[in-house]
C-alpha cells in the first residue's frame, strides 16, 4: 500500500492528521472525517482496513456523540463527558414545580422537565417559566397513561396533543418524548419517529415519586451515577417529592465539588430541544 504525501498531511497507523480535522482511510481510498463516523462504524473500517489505529479522546467523543444522535431510544449522554443532566417529570404544578425551579435558579443549574399536557393546559405560566429560565421542555405525554396498553390512535392523540399545546403555550414543538413509566413499543416508536423526535429514558432512578426519604433518593444517585448520567426526578405529583427538594442541593453540591457541568438532555446528546 503506497502512502500518499501531501502538504500539511501526515498518514499515521491509518488516522492522517490535517491539522484541524482527523480523517479515517487506507492510503488510496476516500478519506472520511473522524466526526462523520459512528462507533459501529469505525469498528468495521478498522477491522478491515485500520487494525492499528488509534483515536484521540476528541476523536471517540465525536463518534460516541455521532452515536447517540443516531439512535432513536437513549437513557445515557457520552461516558467521555463529565457532564449530567437533570430531568424532571409529570409537571407542572404550582407547589414543587416551583421549589425545583427556585433551588436551580440558585444554583446556576440548568434541567430538562418533561411535562404532561393536561398539567401544561392547567399551569401555562410555570411551563413559560421554566422556558424562561433556560430549561428544556420534552413531552410526556397528555395525561400519563402506559402507552403500550393503548391503540394507535389513542398514542396519537396522547403525544401530539401534548405537542400542540406546549407549542401554544411557548411557541416551539419539543423533539424529546419520554414515555410513562419509560414504557413503549412499536407503536410509540413509530409516532416518535413520525415526528422526528427521540425517546429519551434515564441512567438513574431516584424512584423518588414513591415515598422515599432524601437519604434514599441520594442513595440511588451515588449508586446509580456514572459520566453522561440522566438523573429521573419529579416535579409534580405527591408530598413525597417534599424529599426531592432536599435532595436536589445536596445532589448539585455533590456534582460541583467532583467537576462535572450541567447540561440539558438535548445538550448531553448534541440535538436541537425544539423542532
Amino acid at each position: 500500500m503506497k502512502i500518499a504525501r501531501s502538504i500539511g498531511a501526515i498518514l499515521v497507523g491509518g488516522v492522517v492528521l490535517t491539522g484541524c480535522t482527523n480523517f479515517v482511510g487506507a492510503a488510496e481510498s476516500n478519506l472520511i472525517p473522524v466526526k462523520d463516523l459512528s462507533q459501529e462504524k469505525l469498528l468495521a473500517m478498522s477491522e478491515r482496513t485500520l487494525p492499528s489505529v488509534k483515536m484521540t479522546t476528541n476523536d471517540k467523543l465525536l463518534a460516541e456523540m455521532n452515536t447517540l444522535r443516531s439512535k432513536l431510544v437513549m437513557s445515557q449522554g457520552s461516558s467521555l463527558h463529565k457532564q449530567v443532566a437533570f430531568t424532571f417529570d409529570d409537571g407542572p404544578d404550582t407547589h414543587f414545580t416551583n421549589q425545583v425551579l427556585d433551588i436551580l435558579k440558585k444554583e446556576g443549574v440548568p434541567a430538562t422537565f418533561f411535562l404532561c399536557g393536561n398539567n401544561v393546559k392547567a399551569h401555562p405560566e410555570v411551563v413559560k417559566r421554566i422556558d424562561q429560565e433556560g430549561h428544556s421542555i420534552g413531552n410526556h405525554s397528555w395525561n400519563h397513561p402506559q402507552l403500550t396498553k393503548k391503540d394507535q390512535a389513542t398514542i396519537n392523540q396522547q403525544i401530539t396533543s401534548t405537542n400542540d399545546v406546549i407549542k401554544n403555550v411557548i411557541g416551539k414543538t419539543p423533539t424529546l418524548f419520554r414515555p410513562p413509566y419509560g414504557a413503549f413499543n412499536q407503536g410509540v416508536r413509530d409516532k416518535v419517529q413520525q415526528l422526528n423526535m427521540k425517546v429519551i429514558l434515564w441512567s438513574v432512578d431516584t424512584l423518588d415519586w414513591n415515598h422515599k426519604s432524601k437519604d434514599q433518593i441520594m442513595e440511588a444517585y451515588h449508586k446509580e451515577f456514572k459520566p453522561g448520567g440522566i438523573i429521573l426526578q419529579h416535579s409534580s405529583g405527591n408530598e413525597g417529592l417534599k424529599e426531592t427538594v432536599k435532595a436536589l442541593p445536596e445532589m448539585i453540591r455533590d456534582l460541583k465539588s467532583k467537576g462535572y457541568s450541567f447540561v440539558t438532555v438535548d445538550k448531553l446528546i448534541g440535538i436541537k430541544a425544539y423542532q
